[in-house]
């Protein structure tokens, strides 16, 4: 039982040895880039009560609220459909017919 447990700890530290090594081969954009120190004491309670900015979450949210919602008739939409049911229709009605005359 404790070969067991040898080898799955085993196991475990190949794992993690893999991964860490592939992280340092690779590193993410993020790690490698330059950022610039800030040019003041950042005030942390100030930050939190700002609006969110537009590309994030919470301003997806917000701009997907005020977004105008697009006005589609009812009728129109049925129209539409019943359209490409008579096209989809009238295709395999070509496509059954190809296949027949090919067939004799």
């Amino acid at each position: 039982m404790s070969s067991t447990s040898v080898s799955s700890s085993s196991s475990t530290t190949l794992a993690e040895a893999s991964a860490s090594s592939s992280a340092v081969q690779s590193p993410s954009p993020a790690q490698g880039f330059e950022y610039p120190e800030p040019q003041g004491d950042i005030d942390i309670e100030e930050a939190l009560q700002r609006k969110p900015l537009r590309w994030t979450f919470q301003g997806q949210v917000e701009a997907n609220r005020l977004r105008p919602v697009a006005a589609v008739h009812e009728d129109a939409r049925k129209r539409d459909l019943e359209q490409a049911k008579q096209d989809l229709l009238e295709m395999q009605g070509s496509l059954y017919n190809n296949i027949k005359s090919l067939n004799k």
